[in-house]
């Protein structure tokens, strides 16, 4: 059997998405903290830009977002470890059940030409749905090459 690590494991290519983040209401954002993420999701905190006030664990691993149906969503990760100088990126944005009219994919149009911003429409029925997103990184005390997956939430309201 063939061993991979983290980063050079066979996913399948993102689809790449037509929806421009302009046209995006709800922002998750990833801040990875180089100096501690590893494989685990241990370093990877989420927050959105949601206008409800019903999402919940914003700033950890876990965030619930609160959405509208058939809402357009955009998802963008950082580093916030200053001695990081390379831009983690999303490897990829899990389908869920029934979650997505669109499903999440990379945006490169419009000068959005790298792997960091996906964009994605949500299902057209309410409904609450876990995904797993994978960022693409480095700890930068170790070097090592990491993808945490985290598993957040989109509650999908009328």
């Amino acid at each position: 059997m063939e061993h991979h690590s983290p980063l050079t494991r066979r996913r399948p290519i993102p689809p790449q998405s037509t929806i421009p983040p302009a046209d995006c209401t709800t922002f998750i954002l990833g801040f990875v903290d180089a100096g501690i993420v590893d494989d685990k999701d241990n370093g990877v905190y989420f927050i959105d830009t949601s206008l409800s006030n019903y999402s919940v664990n914003e700033g950890t691993n876990q965030l619930s977002t609160r959405c509208r149906i058939n809402e357009k969503v955009a998802w963008v990760v950082y580093p916030f470890d200053p001695r990081y100088t390379l831009a983690p990126s999303i490897a990829f944005i899990g389908s869920g059940d029934d979650l997505w009219t669109v499903d999440p994919g990379v945006y490169t149009g419009n000068g959005y030409g790298n792997d960091n911003v996906f964009t994605g429409q949500l299902t057209g029925q309410a409904q609450a749905n876990s995904y797993d997103i994978e960022i693409s990184t480095r700890n930068s005390v170790t070097g090592n090459s990491v993808a945490p997956v985290s598993t957040l939430e989109l509650d999908i309201r009328s």
